[in-house]
């Protein structure tokens, strides 16, 4: 049984969730085998021990693995093991605790030519994650690329909540070119930085006109703010900065 753990942000006690997860599923098993039983009432016959778990002898256990696909381009840099967790790290009382390792597909750790080995769009949209950061690195992707790689509206929505990519589809549009993708939001975090940038500008001017105020007209910061017709709101975050 293949379990999928999808993560945007670190989480810093993995191996103990995802333990929790499997444990759950295995406990769920022993369960199901036990309710079988009964139901068809071949739990007659078996010993005391296999009577009281409801798992018998020659039950088994369908192998459980919990797969961390993490949605983000940075480094997952938490624990992978629940020994890496442990306050004691004495090899010898170690050596009594099972260990628990989680797996993992984070894409800062893909290589580039290992992309390709993906047989569905999630390779690409993992390669989207890792380049979201580089824009250079992400325009040499998009370079080397194959003409006509499209991302449809399942895709473009991960990468929405994922990396905050903002692009657009139409509601009659079922895909659309990478190359657009990237191009839209190159151009968003373009209009961001320039609003940002005028926004911070503006703020130094009121600064300024504020200080003159207060220095020449010897007014006080509130009556200064005031004269010059400024917001309470965005007043108040100016007297912070004052």
């Amino acid at each position: 049984m293949l379990g999928i753990e999808g993560q945007t942000s670190v989480h810093y006690a993995a191996p103990v969730r995802n333990l929790l997860y499997d444990a759950l599923q295995y406990a769920k098993q022993v369960e199901q085998a036990a309710k079988s039983r009964r139901m068809t009432g071949s739990h007659k016959n078996h010993g005391r021990g296999e009577f009281l778990s409801g798992f018998y002898r020659d039950d088994r256990l369908i192998p459980v693995i919990t797969l961390v696909l993490f949605f983000s381009p940075d480094a997952w840099d938490a624990p992978r093991s629940l020994h890496e967790m442990m306050a004691v790290q004495d090899p010898v009382i170690l050596s009594m605790v099972p260990d628990y390792q989680i797996h993992m597909v984070a894409p800062a750790e893909i290589r580039t030519e290992d992309f390709g080995k993906f047989r569905t769009s999630l390779g690409d949209v993992l390669t989207f994650i890792k380049y979201s950061k580089d824009k250079q690195k992400m325009q040499e992707w998009f370079r080397d690329a194959k003409e006509g790689r499209m991302f449809g509206k399942k895709e473009v929505d991960v990468l929405n909540a994922c990396v905050n990519a903002k692009i657009r589809m139409e509601s009659n549009e079922e895909e659309m070119d990478m190359c657009e993708a990237f191009r839209q939001m190159i151009e968003e975090a373009t209009e961001q930085a320039t609003a940002k940038a005028t926004k911070q500008t503006t703020e130094r001017v009121q600064l300024n006109s504020i200080k003159n105020l207060m220095h020449n007209l010897h007014m006080t910061a509130e009556q200064a703010i005031a004269a010059l017709g400024i917001s309470e709101a965005e007043g108040e975050k100016l007297m912070r900065r004052l």
